[in-house]
C-alpha cells in the first residue's frame, strides 16, 4: 500500500533552489527578496522512493502557445490517477525553464514541496563573493552575488511543524529579547547564530552589525520615549 503522506515531507536543505523573486537598490545598497523551490531531481527521487519508479509517469503540453502543461500520474490500485500544472516558458531558455517549472507546480498538486509555501518571500544576503548571481537590471540594479536564507527548522526534515503565521515570529521576538539584554556586539551575534542555526561569515556579520545597531537605537529611542 503506498502512502502518499510521505510525499508531503520536507526536503533537505540541499535539494531546495532558490530564485530572485524581485530586487532594487535603497539608499546605495542592493536588496532581493528570494523563493523557495523542489529542484527537480529531488521530485524524481521523491516519487521513486515513495510510490516506486514503474508506479509514475509525467507527460507534457504546450497550452495558448506560450505556456507548458505537466501531468504527472501516480498508479493506485491499479489505475493511473494525473494531476496537472503548468507555467509560462521563461526568456531565458525558454523550453527546459517552461517544462523545469511545470513540473515543480504539477509536483506541489500531490503535496511534493507545498510546504515551502508557507514560506514567506525572504531576503537574500548580498555579498561581493555569493554563491548565487543575479544580473543587471537596466534601470532597476547592478548585477550582484547573494547567498540564500537558511531554512527554518520546520522546513527540515525531523523539524517541528509550526502554523505559517507563527513561524517567524517566534525568532525574531526572540532575537529583539536578546538585543534587548544584552549590550555587546559579540552577544548579538551569539543570540542571531544560535536562532539561525548556522555560524556566519565575517562579511555577513559585518553587515549584519550595522543592522543590530539600528535595532539597537530603536529600542534603547522607544525606552527613553516611554
Amino acid at each position: 500500500m503506498i502512502d502518499l503522506s510521505l510525499l508531503s515531507k520536507p526536503f533537505p536543505a540541499k535539494d531546495i533552489e532558490w530564485r530572485v523573486q524581485s530586487a532594487g537598490e535603497k539608499n546605495g545598497k542592493t536588496w532581493a527578496m528570494v523563493l523557495a523551490y523542489v529542484t527537480n531531481r529531488a521530485i524524481m527521487e521523491r516519487l521513486d522512493s515513495v510510490v516506486g519508479p514503474e508506479n509514475w509517469k509525467n507527460e507534457f503540453k504546450e497550452w495558448m502557445g506560450t505556456s507548458v502543461l505537466c501531468g504527472i500520474s501516480i498508479k493506485i490500485e491499479n489505475e493511473w490517477v494525473t494531476k496537472w500544472d503548468g507555467a509560462e516558458q521563461t526568456d531565458i531558455e525558454a523550453t527546459k525553464g517552461g517544462l523545469s517549472s511545470a513540473m515543480k507546480r504539477s509536483a506541489v498538486q500531490w503535496g511534493i514541496g507545498r510546504y515551502l509555501y508557507n514560506l514567506d518571500a525572504t531576503m537574500a544576503t548580498i555579498l561581493e563573493h555569493g554563491e548565487h548571481y543575479q544580473s543587471a537590471k537596466q534601470g532597476k540594479y547592478e548585477a550582484f552575488r547573494w547567498n540564500a536564507p537558511i531554512l527554518p527548522k520546520w522546513a527540515l526534515p525531523d523539524g517541528e511543524p509550526k502554523k505559517p503565521d507563527e513561524k517567524e515570529k517566534g525568532n525574531q521576538n526572540a532575537i529583539l529579547q536578546g538585543i534587548g539584554k544584552t549590550q555587546t556586539i559579540q552577544g548579538l551575534n551569539l543570540i542571531i547564530q544560535q536562532r539561525t542555526g548556522r555560524i556566519w561569515t565575517d562579511e555577513e556579520i559585518k553587515i549584519q552589525n550595522e543592522e543590530i545597531e539600528k535595532i539597537r537605537e530603536f529600542i534603547m529611542l522607544s525606552k527613553t520615549a516611554g
